[in-house]
């Protein structure tokens, strides 16, 4: 039995269990054959999508809005921390990583931490991959922050 937490937005967490084995659930929501249940039906939120991780025997899904819908404007805020995002900017404007760690006076090895947990949290295999995930979840490219 797996234990389920399901976070349809930023107020609530729902509790549930499946009978899937944890990385099956997973691949069950990036396959979209998992709905939530009432009132979350999938159909009602067609321009929802659903985002899972998996930690331990716990999977966390999340429902993600596109930044167009409301509540959909925080959705990106809930899933990287604001230096995830600084990094991810940066990387999107063709810094590399070794740039990053000198400019933020850290070393390379905490910026790949970063670009990991990104890749994880977004559920990407690219960086290409995440920075298009995040953009369409409301992550301003354009934004100046000082590094």
């Amino acid at each position: 039995m797996t234990l389920v937490l399901f976070l349809p937005d930023k107020d609530q967490v729902l509790l549930y269990s499946s009978p899937l084995p944890p990385e099956e659930l997973v691949k069950a929501v990036k396959k979209g054959l998992w709905v939530p249940p009432e009132p979350y039906e999938m159909p009602a939120l067609a321009s929802a999508s659903l985002l899972a991780s998996r930690v331990g025997s716990t999977v966390i899904i999340h429902l993600v809005r596109s930044p167009g819908e409301p509540g959909g404007e925080q959705q990106i805020d809930q899933l990287l921390t604001p230096r995830q995002q600084e990094v991810l900017r940066s990387l999107a404007a063709g810094k590399t990583a070794k740039e990053l760690a000198a400019g933020w006076g850290v070393s390379k090895r905490t910026i790949s931490y970063h670009i990991q947990e990104i890749k994880r949290r977004l559920e990407g295999d690219s960086l290409h991959e995440c920075i298009r995930r995040a953009v369409e979840l409301g992550l301003k490219l354009d934004e100046n922050r000082p590094p």
